[in-house]
């Protein structure tokens, strides 16, 4: 999460206040409509009970491009496309939605620790194969992505751009997937979102 010049705020608790003395008047560019920052926006919305008008981009890119041409108060996107514009004439983040901070910005607290732990939304990738893959091209496709994973060089790229790998099996992201999906259908119900 990261405000824009326009905004003019240096916390979240400052964005949060400012929303609330001005209604209705204050904007958030998502990625697009569904999104995470979408889902993490209209949960500000709920939690902190404040209105702002939801400006759904086409991609992360375009957002992030509209945050840095004052075209809305705050950005709310992948650390992969917005912390490289975080910093001097750029944007200003706020927060991060992850449940630990990113090694490659650990000045920028989580959501939980500035007290809005529902807001914890973290984006994550996998490789899927179809449901009848055999067994040992799983097992062997697996074993490849942790050996690249365990690579210092790939590491050390993944963290510069804001994703902090984990090491896990097929098992471990099935499960993840299993839970996220019915944490954030939980979590689309309580922010109001409905399927466009």
């Amino acid at each position: 999460m990261a405000a824009t010049s326009r905004a003019g705020v240096t916390t979240l608790d400052e964005f949060v206040r400012r929303a609330r003395a001005r209604p209705g008047t204050l904007t958030y560019a998502s990625c697009g409509v569904g999104t995470a920052g979408h889902v993490v926006g209209e949960l500000l919305k709920t939690i902190a009970n404040i209105e702002m008008l939801h400006i759904p981009y086409r991609g992360c890119a375009l957002a992030v491009q509209g945050g840095l041409g004052g075209q809305v108060d705050l950005v709310i996107t992948s650390a992969t496309s917005g912390l490289a514009h975080i910093g001097p004439g750029g944007l200003r983040g706020l927060a991060v939605t992850s449940p630990d901070r990113l090694a490659a910005a650990p000045e920028l607290p989580t959501v939980s620790e500035l007290g809005y732990a529902e807001m914890s939304i973290q984006v994550w990738h996998g490789l899927v194969a179809p449901a009848n893959t055999p067994g040992e091209v799983l097992e062997r496709l697996q074993e490849e992505v942790l050996r690249a994973l365990r690579n210092n060089a790939n590491r050390s790229r993944l963290t510069q751009v804001g994703i902090d790998p984990p090491f896990g099996t097929g098992e471990d992201f099935g499960a993840l997937a299993k839970s996220d999906n019915a944490k954030y259908l939980d979590v689309a119900k309580r922010a109001r979102l409905t399927p466009q």
